[in-house]
């Protein structure tokens, strides 16, 4: 299974949000927030309606809002990518400039300066292994990191008078990505369920931050191969694995895989669930 093709991206509504089971956004608000399973800031066409309320909405904004502003920023504004705000859009990037025989910050306009790109690369999840979660923490010591704009060096120095300047250097938390890629692959797995035999979603109280909640690496992961680049804006697909604990359903994501970009992994769904993981609560398969 693969992202829809754009001609067809929004699935039926589901009617309750797919991280809590509310029935209705609010108290002052009847209709779900439809859910954009890959968000549109990251030019996501999958759509899943009415299938969010508002506290779980406030709650993933912690992590997603500083995705894509904070590590996908730069990246978004450098290729005009998709923006609810575009009138906040910002015009300048704080660049580090050589100016004589200083080092200076400088607003520089974006057309201007040298992005990069950097994302982590994890490890596969824990669960697959078939034992009991061994961290706490997501690993992210490893990063592949590319060169998205060369900037405008001319334009630098005349302006300037700078020398040389050093890419804007985005800002990656390995925490908040990793429940990023884990908001979308729940999001794909929920809006493909019809197919699937056993559902049983395990990452809610994860993408929520309850307490006590399965630690990161044992659901969320990835490979350590980097693949070849693709044509693709974004690649998505959902695969059935059996594991000790029966049938398990996962989420390979592949953000801008054009860039030759990592391919993360994430486990969205187990038949026999081990006592490690918490569920939102007995008989919670949909």
């Amino acid at each position: 299974m693969s992202e829809k093709p754009a001609d067809n991206p929004v699935y039926p509504p589901v009617g309750r949000c797919i991280y809590c089971g509310a029935t209705r956004y609010s108290p002052t608000r009847l209709k779900l927030g439809d859910e954009h399973i890959i968000p549109e800031a990251l030019d996501g066409k999958l759509v899943l309606p009415e299938a969010s309320c508002f506290e779980c909405e406030r709650s993933i904004n912690w992590f997603e809002h500083y995705c894509l502003t904070k590590t996908f920023g730069p990246m978004r504004y450098a290729l005009g990518m998709r923006s609810k705000r575009p009138q906040n859009r910002p015009k300048t990037l704080p660049l580090e400039l050589l100016i004589g025989e200083n080092w200076v910050t400088k607003e520089v306009p974006i057309d201007w300066a040298p992005v990069m790109i950097f994302m982590p690369v994890f490890d596969p999840p824990e669960i697959l292994a078939g034992g009991p979660p061994t961290r706490q923490n997501i690993y992210t010591a490893k990063f592949l990191h590319r060169e998205l704009a060369p900037g405008d060096e001319f334009k630098l120095g005349e302006i300037f008078a700078a020398t040389k300047g050093r890419s804007y250097k985005v800002s990656v938390d390995g925490i908040r990505f990793a429940l990023q890629v884990a908001k979308i692959a729940h999001g794909y797995a929920f809006a493909e369920r019809s197919g699937l035999e056993c559902f049983n979603p395990v990452l809610t109280d994860t993408i929520l931050r309850r307490p006590g909640a399965t630690p990161l690496p044992y659901l969320i992961g990835g490979l350590q191969e980097i693949g070849p680049p693709s044509p693709e804006n974004i690649e998505i697909t959902l695969r059935r694995g059996i594991t000790k604990f029966g049938v398990t359903w996962l989420v390979d994501i592949r953000l801008f895989p054009w860039i030759g970009a990592p391919t993360y992994r994430v486990v969205v769904s187990v038949e026999n669930p081990p006592p490690a993981l918490q569920l939102l609560a007995k008989g919670s398969a949909y």
